[in-house]
């Protein structure tokens, strides 16, 4: 029993993991890359200057992963000790994959394009015919406001509006790239989007890298820690 614990004491022991990442060429920094430690789901980003820091154990193993590059996996084993407590710093070099799936293409969009360009120039030309119409005339507008009519023009507006907006939103964020954030296959988008609920619609439209994606990750460790 004292060898067994012995032996098995270099796998709990934590160490501090350090580096960098680059594109494909090493001169180039990479920011925003996801970087997960399989066993417990933990994570960070990398910052602005492309480096990140990480604690893990000996039989942890880490995945680095940016949207159209191939997913890196480093077991922490392999990693040099420089102390009891500190790994050698690491270089990751990430390559870019030739066949990608876009934000735009991952997500099964329901609309031809025709349809969308429609909706857009719809949007646009009501809004514009109700804003002349009200300013030309009060009793067209107070038409336009109660007639069973306008009421229809309106709520075809909004239904419009309302699928643009998704479309827009799942260029940014959808199932796919929600997978490859948090590496994990099974994580179900929509009851994640009602459990992330600070992460709305016009949050992901207002944002872009770490500033969209690190809540999005902070959201998941709590989601993976409440045993969803």
């Amino acid at each position: 029993m004292l060898l067994q614990s012995i032996s098995l004491f270099p796998q709990q022991r934590k160490y501090a993991i350090s580096g960098t990442v680059f594109e494909q060429d090493s001169a180039n920094v990479m920011p925003f890359v996801n970087l997960i430690n399989m066993r417990n789901g933990n994570g960070t980003i990398t910052d602005y200057n492309g480096k990140f820091t990480l604690i893990a154990q000996n039989n942890d193993t880490l995945v680095f992963s940016y949207l159209g590059f191939a997913r890196k996996k480093i077991p922490v084993a392999q990693i040099k000790n420089l102390t009891d407590s500190t790994k050698r710093p690491l270089k990751v070099v990430m390559q870019r994959i030739m066949v990608t799936l876009a934000p735009a293409t991952a997500f099964a969009t329901k609309y031809k394009q025709n349809e969308i360009d429609y909706m857009k120039r719809y949007s646009k030309e009501h809004k514009k015919m109700t804003i002349l119409e009200s300013a030309e005339s009060p009793i067209t507008a107070l038409y336009n406001q109660f007639s069973r009519k306008g009421k229809e023009q309106r709520k075809l507006r909004e239904i419009f509006e309302r699928i643009l907006t998704e479309e827009e939103v799942a260029k940014k964020f959808n199932p796919e790239i929600l997978r490859q954030l948090t590496e994990d296959e099974f994580v179900d988008y929509e009851r994640f989007r009602k459990y992330c609920w600070y992460v709305t619609d016009e949050y992901i439209l207002s944002h872009e890298g770490y500033d969209l994606y690190a809540p999005i990750m902070d959201c998941y460790r709590r989601w993976k820690a409440d045993g969803k």
